[in-house]
């Protein structure tokens, strides 16, 4: 009798939680939402599955069978990731901004930038204000979740992580001798090239000191994609873009975009001048801050030359909008002082962080918009304020950066208690980096990275197969969480 009280309860209680009535216009806003995060999968698959969720309820709206309405925008948001309902991700609130929200904030962009670069903070501080109140809860809601990682954490020594890292570079000889051979490998994008030399450049110490006889592959890939950067670059500074088009939807949208406006921007198949949005910022630090710290460890002046050049582009360029590109600015001008101690580049830095990316950080930590509260753009903000800390000298300015770098350190926490931790491309890097750059940092920091850690080296040897399994900088950054 009880059981089949409980399993009637169940049912009710299920019963309740159903809409009562969907509704076309509702329906419609949380397929566009469905739609929209599919696209930012570049997963044509995933496209196509929920256009044909979108025609099923259009038929069932014909029909008016409201319940196969429902059910069908319900499994068109869980091929995208979004729970039953649209409202969260793996439990955890999302933003949720519908068109006329939206047309309300893109109304004020224009005031947003002019005002970051005329430096006026007190219009600034209305502009986020005035954007605080139109999101309403949704300011600092990140619009997509991820789950993160849940691996056991497995000690493993320096020494093997070297010697994982040394297997998977050499899994696929081919990429191996195209990536050193200094020369562009077909849609690679130049930040590609970067992520290599970062991961070698870390790891590079524990292979001259446990591998010795491997160390020319590691110094053979870091000139090799070296060189393909400095091909790359463009006089101005910043860096070619392949021609994306038909196949990426976001890059290639951007790349119409600008083609749109300027029909001489592509040459011989590539993307020659900067992104106006400010997009280009990405890939000139990404490569740059390679450059720069390759030319100062294997002194190389001319690699050391091409990052400044980068620099000084930065420096001039203006500041957009998306906190997260001024943040990749902010993190080359701190790199550009550190290895030539000119004071220009430090000051650039501080700016660009004062007026381009401090004022969009709200109460909960992130960042106000719910494009840039994304984990992965909130770990990039992260890096520029600890670039900052290693940067300034100590001081109000220095003390201001570690409050906020510890606001949003504390949002990370948080939500890897309930998702894991956060599985990102510069995880392990910037967690580390903020447990020695900072006081009194949380003890439960250094479980995430250890377990964030851990998966980094199972995905890239799990079952005995190696395999490009993390990017090379989190797999190089992995051998330090455990050395004593």
């Amino acid at each position: 009798m009880f059981k089949h009280f409980a399993i009637l309860l169940v049912a009710f209680q299920a019963l309740a939680a159903e809409p009562k009535e969907i509704t076309l216009d509702l329906a419609d806003a949380r397929l566009k939402r469905a739609f929209a995060l599919a696209r930012e999968s570049n997963d044509d698959a995933i496209i196509e599955k929920v256009l044909e969720y979108r025609d099923g309820v259009k038929r069932s709206f014909g029909r008016k069978d409201l319940v196969a309405a429902e059910r069908l925008v319900r499994d068109a948001e869980e091929s995208v990731g979004l729970d039953a309902g649209g409202e969260t991700m793996l439990g955890l609130r999302i933003a949720r901004i519908d068109a006329e929200t939206q047309k309300k904030l893109d109304s004020l962009r224009e005031r947003l930038e002019k005002a970051m670069n005329a430096n006026d903070i007190d219009v600034l501080g209305a502009v986020i204000s005035e954007s605080e109140k139109i999101l309403g809860d949704n300011a600092g809601l990140p619009d997509v979740r991820r789950k993160g990682d849940q691996a056991k954490a497995l000690p493993v020594k320096p020494a093997g992580v070297a010697e994982l890292f040394l297997k998977v570079i050499q899994v696929d000889p081919r990429s191996l001798k195209a990536l050193s051979s200094g020369k562009p490998v077909g849609d690679t994008l130049p930040r590609g090239y970067a992520s290599v030399v970062h991961g070698c450049l870390t790891i590079r110490p524990l292979v001259e000191k446990h591998f010795r006889d491997k160390l020319e592959i590691i110094d053979g890939l870091i000139k090799g994609c070296c060189a393909t950067m400095i091909a790359l670059q463009v006089q101005k500074g910043h860096f070619k873009f392949p021609d994306m088009r038909g196949k990426h939807i976001r890059f290639g949208e951007m790349i119409e975009k600008i083609v749109a406006n300027d029909p001489d921007a592509i040459e011989d198949g590539w993307l020659i001048v900067p992104d106006p949005e400010g997009g280009s910022q990405i890939d000139a630090s990404e490569c740059a801050t390679a450059l720069l710290r390759a030319g100062t460890i294997l002194k190389n002046d001319d690699w050391k030359r091409s990052g400044l050049k980068a620099a000084d582009w930065a420096k001039s360029a203006p500041l957009v909008s998306n906190f997260n590109y001024n943040a990749f600015s902010v993190s080359l001008l701190c790199e550009a002082h550190r290895v030539s101690g000119e004071k220009k580049y430090l000051d650039a830095a501080w700016k660009k962080y004062q007026f381009g990316v401090a004022p969009g950080q709200v109460s909960n930590g992130r960042w106000i918009d719910t494009h840039n509260s994304r984990t992965v753009y909130h770990v990039l903000l992260l890096r520029s304020m600890h670039d900052l800390l290693e940067t300034l000298p100590a001081g109000k300015d220095r003390e201001a950066v570690e409050k906020s770098a510890r606001r949003a350190l504390l949002a990370l926490v948080e939500e890897a208690e309930k998702l894991g931790a956060p599985s990102t491309s510069m995880t392990i890097c910037e967690l580390d980096r903020h447990s020695r750059l900072t006081k009194d940092c949380p003890q439960r920091v250094s479980e995430i990275l250890q377990i964030a850690a851990s998966a980094a080296i199972q995905r890239c040897s799990s079952g005995g197969r190696v395999r490009t399994g993390a990017p090379l900088p989190e797999l190089a950054a992995a051998a330090q969480i455990w050395e004593k």
